[in-house]
């Protein structure tokens, strides 16, 4: 699926917002909620820990590649966005199985429950968007370059 505009923009532009968009929501995660996320709740002190690792190292990693993103997508180079395309389908997924197993095993509140499904689906959207710039940079022999 080729996603052409968003909110009027090409899709260049629309990279570049969803690079923003993204580096924004992962220092958000990163400073504000602390060891208690949307996606990862722990109780146990042990296992809070090892929690709070892996959110940093998966919000780290989200930050270094949105900024690949930005990067990528001024100046038009495929090579600096498939990075985020491959680290963002991998925090979907990572996403996704922990919002299914949250609603499956501790029963979250009804609110949890459907601001995780919005935040995957905005992710989704995100990555239609960035996979059609890749896709349209991917014509072009230029952009592979680094």
């Amino acid at each position: 699926m080729m996603l052409r505009n968003l909110c009027c923009c090409s899709l260049r532009y629309s990279c570049m917002i969803i690079a923003i968009t993204t580096i924004c929501f992962y220092l958000i995660e990163m400073i504000a909620h602390g060891d208690d996320t949307v996606f990862m709740h722990e109780h146990e002190e042990v296992r809070k820990r090892w929690t709070l690792f892996l959110q940093s190292f998966i919000l780290s990693i989200g930050i270094i590649v949105s900024l690949l993103l930005y990067y990528g997508s001024y100046k038009n180079r495929r090579s600096l966005v498939i990075p985020w395309i491959v680290v963002f389908v991998i925090t979907f997924i990572i996403y996704l199985v922990l919002a299914i197993a949250e609603t499956i095993k501790l029963s979250p509140s009804v609110w949890i429950t459907v601001l995780q499904f919005v935040v995957l689906a905005i992710m989704l959207y995100f990555l239609l968007v960035v996979y059609s710039f890749c896709r349209e940079l991917g014509s072009d022999p230029d952009s592979l370059h680094v």
